[in-house]
């Protein structure tokens, strides 16, 4: 009985184990790309796969600026935010690399963060009136 209840409780424990990555995105200053810049925690909760986990940001402070030679940067604070972030162990990238990606609840704005992936701007804000924005996003 005491090995059932010790299962039990290593499961639980392992079902609601938190992971927080600290990602910092980088605004590429491209004139014809819009672009983003952040720093932010992301913290999951841990799903039955040890390379996933369940994210919710109550909030998302970016600063954008849409492409053009005199534009000006915004800052923009982001609505809720729920999806998922996943660690990737890739030949292709011969080192593991993090996909996340977050809708808000209406399913208008999209983001999308490769922390650590090789190839630059592969991270993508998209909202609710399409516009997207590029970065590039480390660990």
């Amino acid at each position: 009985m005491k090995a059932l209840f010790l299962l039990i409780s290593l499961f639980t424990v392992s079902a609601h184990a938190q992971t927080t990555l600290n990602i910092t995105c980088t605004n590429p200053n491209l004139p014809y790309i819009s672009a983003f810049s952040l720093t932010a925690d992301f913290e999951g909760t841990a799903t039955e796969n040890d390379n996933q986990w369940l994210v919710t940001m109550d909030e998302l402070e970016v600063t954008m600026r849409v492409r053009g030679n005199d534009s000006q940067t915004v800052e923009r604070e982001l609505p809720q935010l729920k999806g998922s972030m996943v660690r990737i162990d890739s030949d292709l990238t011969k080192k593991p690399y993090y996909s996340i990606k977050l809708f808000s609840q209406d399913k208008k704005v999209f983001v999308n963060i490769n922390a650590d992936y090789p190839n630059p701007l592969s991270s993508r804000i998209r909202l609710e009136n399409g516009q997207v924005f590029k970065a590039t996003c480390h660990l």
